[in-house]
């Protein structure tokens, strides 16, 4: 027995018009995780220029630049609550916590602290972290 073709051409009209619906949607989603995305890229650039650091060079990524303005928030209210201007050594400690060795070195020569010594007095600092609780911990 042969089917009906205008059954047959509806099922294909059908299928058709399921799979043109589905991929406007996924078009739509796609179009919204863009826009969401360039949001997100462009909340990160104007966090980036009010970081206190900052290069022309190659931009930090958006974890790099997420800590950074962690330990930035961070050490302005530990200046506050001192009321005392650290060392610059002092200050690149702070900003360099949890950040990794190619933007701590960055930190280091910009603020002219040698690179050497701000790795030994993070060193220093671990091992002082690791036998009780500091400031740097409060992350």
């Amino acid at each position: 027995m042969m089917a009906n073709s205008s059954s047959v051409g509806s099922v294909c009209d059908s299928s058709t018009l399921a799979m043109s619906k589905s991929r406007t949607r996924r078009q739509k989603a796609n179009t919204r995780e863009r826009n969401r995305m360039h949001g997100l890229n462009q909340a990160l650039d104007k966090l980036r220029q009010r970081v206190p650091i900052t290069t022309q060079h190659q931009k930090l990524s958006k974890i790099e630049t997420l800590r950074l303005a962690r330990n930035y928030i961070a050490a302005l209210n530990h200046i506050l609550d001192n009321n005392m201007q650290p060392s610059p050594l002092e200050y690149a400690n702070m900003l360099s916590n949890g950040m990794s060795q190619t933007t701590t070195n960055l930190i280091a020569t910009l603020l002219n602290v040698p690179p050497r010594l701000l790795a030994l007095t993070q060193q220093q600092r671990y091992k002082h972290d690791q036998n009780g609780y500091n400031f740097y911990n409060s992350f």
